[in-house]
């Protein structure tokens, strides 16, 4: 799954611009070029970052910040505040007691995607660095359907630092139900059961 970005800022050519630039690096770009709808585009998408303006008709970018860090579900999404005023916005980068990084317009390309691959890395689930750990170790694809509580393969055996193998049962060794789950046919990588 591609990491979905959010990016809100009333200027339609950068948006294009930075939409069409992040895809080419492997992102999912979501754009909201009215300030006004942002927290319900950010709720709708459920992004793993938002790139947002500060300077925006209708909302600035400091109400739309203190929305999110009030609002439980979106309080944590990291966000990136671009900005003409760099200086000026260093205050809002502390809305509800979380930290966000501020960067100048321009923007460097180079510097907004070692920001977003950074704040992109901290983000992921426990699930997801299992499986990229599953999948680096056995050189295989994870295919994970549903998952379990704890967030996708035995952790036990993943924290231990083993690899993770699809077990290969036979025969009458399994109880009906999970003889019927490992006797179907299995895909190029692992599977991994609910």
């Amino acid at each position: 799954m591609k990491p979905r970005i959010l990016v809100v800022d009333d200027n339609v050519d950068l948006t294009t611009l930075l939409a069409k630039t992040l895809a080419r690096f492997g992102y999912e770009v979501f754009v909201e070029n009215d300030s006004s709808f942002a927290i319900d585009t950010t709720r709708k998408v459920r992004p793993h970052l938002i790139l947002l303006d500060v300077m925006m008709p209708h909302r600035d970018g400091g109400e739309v910040l203190l929305d999110l860090r009030n609002d439980v579900l979106l309080r944590y999404i990291p966000v990136i505040l671009l900005t003409g005023l760099a200086r000026e916005a260093q205050g809002l980068a502390n809305q509800g007691g979380i930290q966000s990084v501020v960067l100048s317009k321009p923007i460097e390309l180079k510097l907004l995607l070692q920001e977003i691959d950074s704040h992109i890395d901290e983000t992921k689930t426990f699930r997801q660095k299992m499986t990229e750990q599953v999948e680096k170790e056995t050189g295989m694809p994870v295919h994970l359907r549903g998952g379990n509580a704890f967030g996708g393969p035995d952790p036990v055996v993943l924290q231990q630092g083993r690899t993770y193998q699809n077990p290969a049962p036979t025969g009458n060794q399994l109880p009906g139900p999970l003889r019927r789950l490992f006797s179907r046919k299995k895909s190029d990588g692992l599977e991994i059961p609910r």
